[in-house]
């Protein structure tokens, strides 16, 4: 359930699923995170944002009547939750549902590039974040979708295809979500230059 609380009122354990912010507007890279500790508190704190959105059923709630104050040094910080893992069968149907997603995104940025327009990546980043949640979830459904092709398709899936390898690729090296989202976000935008080449 996502709730709507004032930056103030962030503690350690909440999730913020967005900022009522423009991206381009605050110093994150990403705008779902889990504040782990402090020092994330405390960047966040003081970006200057006002407002943001935290989803309790992935992190901790307000705390009733009022939150304590309590100095950031003093917060001890607390161990991300790992990510609820999916059977190959309950994880397609969301996979299906990104691919085609990631399709439609993909395309709409070629056509962006194609009419010499600055392309928006507000629905690159939170595409990738969706596919990396999918990826820690099981790794092989949304990798096994990108894989199946049509000749129409092939330069907007694959996009997609090279995005999910590059996230799976990353998870196998160790490399956290921040980096898991750049090399995804590398994958997924690596072949926007076809889109000024003629046919």
């Amino acid at each position: 359930m996502l709730k709507k609380i004032q930056v103030s009122e962030l503690t350690v354990g909440m999730f913020v699923h967005g900022f009522d912010e423009s991206w381009l507007n605050h110093p994150f890279w990403r705008s779902k995170f889990l504040i782990d500790d402090a020092g994330v508190l405390q960047k966040v704190r003081e970006s200057g944002i006002k407002d943001c959105w935290i989803d309790v059923a992935k992190g901790a709630d307000l705390r009733a009547p009022s939150p304590v104050v309590v100095p950031a040094a003093a917060i001890r910080p607390q161990a991300a939750p790992k990510p609820q893992r999916a059977t190959l069968a309950d994880e397609l149907g969301h996979a299906a549902q990104i691919r085609a997603r990631a399709t439609e995104t993909t395309r709409h940025l070629f056509s962006q590039v194609r009419l010499g327009r600055v392309i928006e990546t507000d629905a690159c980043v939170e595409l990738v974040d969706d596919v990396v949640e999918s990826i820690n979830r099981n790794q092989e459904a949304l990798v096994s979708l990108v894989r199946l092709k049509s000749a129409d398709e092939y330069t907007y899936v694959h996009s997609v295809a090279v995005c999910a390898l590059m996230v799976s690729l990353g998870r196998q090296l160790g490399m956290n979500d921040a980096e898991c989202r750049d090399v995804g976000l590398a994958g997924m935008l690596h072949d926007l230059g076809k889109a000024v080449m003629p046919n």
